[in-house]
């Protein structure tokens, strides 16, 4: 029954039935949700215009829904007449579906595709511009000696930053990874070093010192040394720092006899403690 008037006195009776609309079929049977339902409605409407006008319409309307046509009483819209239509041609949208999912898997694949050339090419021109950019700064004789006037031209600057950062701060254990790793990149891309290697080999040669891996700091320290003199001349601060660097391991190492040849003879104008370089 369209209203749940069951058990109740013939006044309430009629009262529901004047002042309540009837009960939804899709509440009763889920099955009979969505057209059925509305052809239901509409012959059940209240107000007569908003019937079904004869019973040739009714009928029309059944024949569409046998058929998975859209039926008359139904509001159009785009997504009801598609799956009234795909149902009726199930062959035909599987194939559009499947050739419309090949369209879509080509054109993620070569957009995929398209994105990897580019960021090979970035990259490319990334490392072209840092080789760039080490080759001039260990090179060129006007090259500066602070690396911060080339920040914008070495990329590597921010993590020897980091580096340097560490190992003032006496973390150098973790300062020291990063050394070591600054200074594979730096070999890696100038073979034959230059002042800014000989640098990264000071500063990774003090790590060792502390981290009391003598042998190994002496390496980096003399390395460090050798290179700054044929790029910076004896006589240069960076020069001299590299020869402190190795005073410093030799007291800690307690190898007065290694430290003897850095230090110069005294005279009447030189400190005793003036490194010389070894004779």
């Amino acid at each position: 029954m369209p209203h749940a008037v069951e058990g109740l006195p013939l006044p309430e009776v009629w009262y529901r039935l004047e002042h309540e609309p009837p009960r939804r079929p899709s509440r009763l049977d889920p099955a009979l949700r969505g057209d059925l339902e509305t052809i239901i409605l509409t012959a059940m409407a209240e107000e007569p215009a908003q019937r079904y006008q004869s019973v040739a319409e009714l009928a029309e309307d059944i024949r569409r829904y046998l058929s998975d046509r859209p039926i008359t009483r139904r509001p159009p819209g785009f997504l009801y007449e598609w799956r009234k239509f795909a149902r009726r041609n199930k062959l035909l949208v599987a194939a559009v579906l499947a050739i419309m999912t090949g369209l879509v898997a080509t054109v993620v694949n070569t957009t995929a595709a398209l994105e990897r050339a580019k960021r090979t090419r970035a990259e490319k021109q990334r490392e072209a511009e840092i080789r760039d950019a080490l080759i001039w700064l260990m090179t060129d004789p006007n090259a500066p000696a602070d690396e911060d006037n080339v920040v914008g031209r070495l990329p590597l600057v921010a993590q020897r930053r980091m580096a340097r950062e560490r190992l003032e701060a006496k973390n150098y254990r973790e300062a020291e990874r990063d050394y070591a790793q600054l200074i594979r990149v730096v070999e890696f891309l100038m073979p034959k070093g230059g002042w800014y290697l000989a640098t990264l080999r000071g500063e990774h040669g003090e790590c060792l010192t502390y981290l009391r891996r003598f042998e190994e700091a002496e390496r980096e320290l003399l390395a460090s040394y050798e290179g700054l003199k044929a790029a910076r001349g004896e006589d240069h601060p960076a020069t001299r720092e590299a020869v402190r660097r190795l005073l410093d391991l030799y007291g800690l190492w307690h190898k007065p006899e290694k430290a003897a040849p850095w230090l110069a003879p005294p005279t009447e104008s030189t400190p005793a403690t003036q490194p010389a370089g070894p004779e």
